[in-house]
């Protein structure tokens, strides 16, 4: 039990040495991007579970979906072989797609980001997602 207090202590000391925590400090993990692989790594984490890992609109949740996701890696050769980077970001911003009672039938991710984790973190990871979409496209 002793040890135990003494781990305590020692913590403490060390949490006091460190100066104040801001806010930003106690940002969550999943609030930082890895920018080696954020846009996959985002794909998997929002987007898979309606666009398939692949992304070809196969995920485990499209069934249910009144509009079926669309497959990603066929959005350039939709638009005469040119990857539409705008078009894909007003989509990642404003949602995409309505649904018969109204609602946008992919979510507004630019809002969902920065809701969780700020406006900051909503932009790049809206960059990074449309990066990554870019890579995905079939030749």
């Amino acid at each position: 039990m002793r040890r135990v207090y003494s781990l305590i202590a020692g913590a403490a000391a060390l949490l006091a040495l460190a100066g104040p925590v801001s806010a930003e400090d106690l940002q969550s993990e999943a609030c930082k991007l890895p920018m080696t692989v954020s846009g996959l790594v985002l794909f998997a984490e929002n987007c898979a579970i309606c666009h398939g890992v692949d992304g070809k609109g196969g995920g485990p949740l499209a069934p249910a979906l009144e509009l079926m996701p669309p497959d990603l890696t066929t959005l350039a050769s939709r638009a005469s072989g040119k990857f539409p980077s705008d078009h894909v970001l007003f989509i990642l911003q404003n949602g995409g797609g309505t649904t018969s009672d109204g609602d946008k039938a992919m979510p507004v991710w630019a809002k969902i980001f920065s809701h969780e984790c700020g406006p900051a973190y909503a932009r790049q990871a809206i960059i990074e997602l449309e990066r990554y979409l870019e890579t995905i496209q079939q030749r």
